[in-house]
């Protein structure tokens, strides 16, 4: 049979902190090697596949998010959708240096604010943003340059808000 259409697919943790690396343009693909811790600062950019797990101490993030208890044999995971994981993507440290870095990259790409917004959205979802999408980018980055520049205890400049946004979307976590 020819299958025209496939049904909505969750990524499993470590393909989501993967494509969350390589949307920004920091996932370190080689191959082999030994494991690296990834749950704390400096956070690596190794594939995740490489991560180092204790066994004893499993990271918070990774019972969060449903990744495979190594104790256990588990051939199906159980997959949930619970507030924890949304505000790990809002307010983890990890998040936040990945929003800052695309920031980075976004500033150099692009100069004009409106340019800039869509370079970003095409880095993060590989496609162009549609008209309501960019007008809908624009909206975001003026409040928050009006906010940012009013407010003196502003939180992140508005590119960062607006990577951090992106990042934390619900398209990335999904294959359509």
């Amino acid at each position: 049979f020819l299958y025209w259409k496939m049904n909505r697919r969750r990524l499993e943790f470590e393909a989501f902190r993967d494509t969350l690396l390589a949307r920004v343009g920091r996932l370190d693909r080689h191959m082999y090697g030994a494991s690296e811790a990834i749950a704390a600062a400096p956070f690596s950019p190794r594939r995740t596949v490489y991560a180092y797990i204790d066994r004893q101490n499993l990271p918070q993030v990774f019972r969060t998010f449903d990744a495979a208890s190594p104790d256990n044999h588990t051939p199906i995971r159980a997959q949930t959708s619970v507030p924890q994981q949304g505000l790990y993507l809002l307010n983890s440290d990890f998040v936040a240096e990945l929003a800052q870095q695309l920031a980075d990259r976004t500033e150099q790409a692009a100069s004009v604010p409106s340019a800039q917004a869509a370079w970003m959205f095409k880095q993060v979802f590989c496609r162009t943003p549609d008209a309501v999408e960019q007008a809908l980018l624009d909206e975001f980055l003026q409040a928050t340059r009006e906010n940012h520049n009013s407010n003196a205890v502003s939180r992140s400049p508005p590119l960062v808000q607006l990577a951090g946004a992106l990042l934390a979307a619900n398209e990335l976590a999904y294959i359509d």
